[in-house]
């Protein structure tokens, strides 16, 4: 096995932003009080039939105008985005009584809930659900937070766990190995990057979402973005391919490349 790249990090890097990095409504300490979801991008993935199960998503207080948290409850009304939304209402999901979010008061956030059909999750194709905040009195929504994406998805990866060759080809940074793949939740799996940080191996994480795969970050994806342009699985021969794969030095794709793998390709042993 060829000696992996070693990365060494002799700080750890910070990222600064002034105001004009924010947007309008995304004050912290100043004006209204400012919502928005937690998360704005949640995959939703059952398998089997386990029956209506309620899934809940976190919509929080992310300015606190005052810097106090409210004295009284906080009611939001949300709206489907009828146009780009794919799941179907009685089908995938169920609303509940009223399509509204409550942050109590003393809290810093609500949940959305949803009553999810786990029998009837498309099981060739993923659906998606996309809710939009509204605001309310004396409160505003973040415009970064302000919509959150669910995606349904009852189809289960093809991707085989186990033990793996990788190599890389056609960049100017080459590694190789062997790295064991891991489903760590549902169609999001786990493997070596190639790179490791004083002797130990640093991992990127990918989805698998109905055969659409994506490469959603890495162990210093807080510091370095990793990204690719595409990545592609052939379940003949259970190869794995990240094209372009490229570490950056900073978290902007124009940040300059620190590690360029070109195509690496991941073999099940």
């Amino acid at each position: 096995m060829k000696k992996i790249v070693l990365l060494f990090l002799s700080a750890l890097a910070f990222v600064a932003c002034d105001e004009g990095d924010l947007l309008e409504n995304d004050r912290v300490a100043e004006g209204p009080k400012i919502v928005g979801f937690q998360s704005t991008l949640q995959n939703v993935s059952y398998f089997v039939d386990e029956g209506t199960v309620e899934r809940s998503f976190p919509v929080k207080l992310v300015g606190y105008g005052d810097g106090q948290l409210p004295t009284s409850d906080i009611n939001l009304e949300y709206e489907v985005d009828l146009v780009n939304s794919t799941a179907t209402e009685g089908t995938e999901f169920d609303f509940p009584s009223s399509k509204t979010v409550t942050i109590p008061a003393g809290s810093d956030f609500g949940n959305l809930n949803l009553d999810v059909h786990t029998g009837q999750l498309n099981p060739t194709q993923k659906t998606q659900l996309i809710l939009k905040l509204k605001p309310a009195s004396g409160v505003a929504v973040s415009e970064s937070q302000k919509t959150i994406t669910i995606v349904f998805v009852g189809c289960s990866s093809q991707i085989l766990t186990g033990n793996y060759t990788y190599t890389s080809v056609g960049g100017t940074s080459t590694s190789s190995g062997t790295t064991l793949m891991s489903e760590i939740e549902p169609n999001t799996f786990s493997v070596a990057s190639g790179l490791s940080a004083g002797g130990t191996p640093l991992y990127m994480q990918f989805t698998d979402i109905c055969g659409e795969l994506t490469l959603v970050g890495w162990d210093y994806s807080a510091t370095y973005l990793i990204d690719c342009s595409s990545v592609t699985f052939n379940p003949t021969t259970n190869k794995v391919i990240f094209t372009n794969l490229v570490v950056h030095n900073g978290l902007s794709a124009t940040s300059p490349a620190l590690f360029n793998f070109g195509t690496r390709t991941y073999t099940k042993i």
